[in-house]
C-alpha cells in the first residue's frame, strides 16, 4: 500500500484516492482492534484469568496497536524527507484518539507502579530482619503463633 506509491503517483488523483481509501480502512480496522481493550475492566479480567486464548488475543491487540501507531508514523508528512504516500495524503491523529491513548498509557503506568509497590510491600511483610540480623518469615511466625495458641 505504502511502498508502491511513487513520486509520479502523487499527481494522479485516482491513485491518491485509492491510497487514501486503503489507508483509512486500515486505520479503522486497527483502531477498533487496538483500542477496544483499553478500558480497565477488560484489563483486570485478563489479569485474573490465564488462558491461551486470552494471551493470543492480548498479543494480537498489541500488534494491532503497534500497526495503528505505525500507520500514523508512516503517513506523517512533518518530515521534509516524507515519502510520496505521506506527502500525497498525510494523516494526523485526532486529538480525542491521542487523549484516549494518553489516558490508557498513563493508567497502565499507574497500574504497573501500584503492582510493583504491592509486590514490594508483600516482600517486606514476608521477610523481616530482626535486631540480631536474623531473617523472619511472616508465614513461619504465624505458624508458630498458631501452635502456641493451640
Amino acid at each position: 500500500m505504502f511502498k508502491g506509491f511513487t513520486e509520479e503517483d502523487k499527481d494522479d488523483p485516482v491513485k491518491v484516492l485509492a491510497l487514501t481509501e486503503k489507508r483509512d480502512r486500515a486505520v479503522e480496522i486497527f483502531q477498533k482492534l487496538a483500542m477496544k481493550d483499553l478500558n480497565n475492566a477488560s484489563i483486570s479480567v485478563k489479569r485474573q484469568v490465564s488462558c491461551p486464548r486470552i494471551e493470543i488475543r492480548s498479543k494480537l491487540t498489541s500488534q494491532a496497536f503497534m500497526t495503528f501507531i505505525n500507520v500514523f508514523i508512516l503517513f506523517s508528512s512533518k518530515s521534509q524527507n516524507a515519502l510520496p504516500a505521506a506527502q500525497a495524503c498525510p494523516l494526523v491523529m485526532p486529538s480525542e484518539v491521542q487523549n484516549k491513548l494518553g489516558g490508557a498509557f498513563q493508567a497502565a503506568v499507574e497500574r504497573y507502579a501500584s503492582e510493583r509497590a504491592m509486590d514490594e510491600d508483600q516482600e517486606d511483610d514476608e521477610e523481616q530482619v530482626d535486631k540480631d540480623g536474623k531473617v523472619h518469615s511472616l508465614s513461619v511466625e504465624l505458624m508458630l503463633i498458631s501452635r502456641n495458641l493451640a
